[in-house]
């Protein structure tokens, strides 16, 4: 009992179409919804590679040690040693107030 195994009515025809047409609308739909995912997952990935670049990068480079904490060779400029200083001495405001 196939598709062509007996004579179809035109409005039995016009059903298969309409399902037909749906489907290919949801799989248009399946499609579509699918590149924008594989597109946002290419997109997280080459951030995550990008940051392991810099971090290897980081690590190949010379660091500067200062107050016994050792810096990455980023931290070399003025400014970012200054926001450096202030995150770390935060911390460790936060370590001697039982981390509150």
């Amino acid at each position: 009992m196939g598709l062509f195994s007996k004579k179809l009515t035109a409005r039995q025809w016009t059903e298969v179409e309409e399902r037909l047409e749906h489907l290919e609308r949801q799989m248009k739909a399946l499609t579509l919804e699918w590149n924008d995912a594989y597109d946002r997952l290419k997109h997280m990935m080459g951030r995550v590679a990008k940051r392991a670049a810099i971090l290897e990068r980081l690590e190949e480079s010379p660091t500067v040690i200062e107050h016994g904490v050792e810096l990455p060779g980023v931290a070399t400029n003025p400014r970012l040693q200054a926001i450096q200083q202030k995150i770390l001495a935060r911390r460790d405001r936060l370590k001697t107030n039982g981390g509150q």
